[in-house]
């Protein structure tokens, strides 16, 4: 198995797949949970995903996404819908999806638990990134499942390029698209198409010392 080191150099975006690979059930669930597992702010789990592998339906969905993305998602085994939840869902009902998402399945006291739900009522609506609070997770969560499709030896495609009110008509329409969540990142799964001279090109990024200013 690769260190994380060279997973992190491994991954690169995916132009184009192989529309006769396959990707498992179970290689989607182990991609799933490593976004269910990446850091949430407050621990507040401010992202869900649509794990989308019928071709009917992920085609469908491909029309709403811009440029060389659709054919991509086309020729992909699976689309995943990186899902936000605004932070005005989570103080609805004195925070009745606090307690879902944080509380309820949680072992701490019931007193615990009571202030510390005050305490976030108080402070989570006033964040200064309220509005792009859950784009800021999915951020995280996208990142930890491209380093797990990389460590199952799959490709992955991050994408913003989608017309957002196109993709969230059609996920209504779908029955897809719960209340108080939007679509903030579209995310390709499958096996590269290695003959492709997009997915041979050198990964490039700029010096450590032009990256980082270490204060010390």
């Amino acid at each position: 198995m690769k260190n994380l080191d060279e997973l992190l150099l491994d991954r690169k975006t995916i132009k184009k797949y192989n529309p006769k690979g396959k990707v498992s059930k179970e290689q989607l669930i182990e991609i799933s949970n490593a976004g269910r597992m990446a850091p949430s702010g407050f621990g507040l789990q401010q992202v869900e995903i649509l794990v989308v592998s019928n071709k009917q339906k992920k085609d469908l969905l491909a029309e709403t996404f811009q440029g060389y993305n659709c054919e991509n998602i086309k020729s992909a085994s699976a689309l995943i819908i990186v899902l936000g939840i605004s932070t005005d869902t989570y103080i609805l009902d004195n925070g009745k999806l606090m307690d879902e998402k944080l509380f309820d399945p949680s072992e701490m006291d019931i007193a615990k638990k009571e202030e510390l739900k005050k305490h976030l009522l108080n402070i989570y609506p006033n964040i200064e990134f309220k509005s792009e609070y859950d784009m800021i997770n999915a951020g995280i969560h996208v990142g930890y499942m491209a380093l797990k499709a990389t460590e199952l030896n799959l490709g992955s495609t991050i994408m913003t390029g989608f017309f957002v009110d196109k993709l969230t008509i059609q996920l209504k329409e779908m029955g897809m698209l719960k209340e108080g969540r939007r679509p903030v990142f579209g995310f390709a799964i499958g096996e590269p198409d290695n003959e492709y001279p997009g997915n041979k090109r050198q990964k490039i990024r700029v010096g450590i010392e032009e990256y980082a200013n270490f204060i010390e």
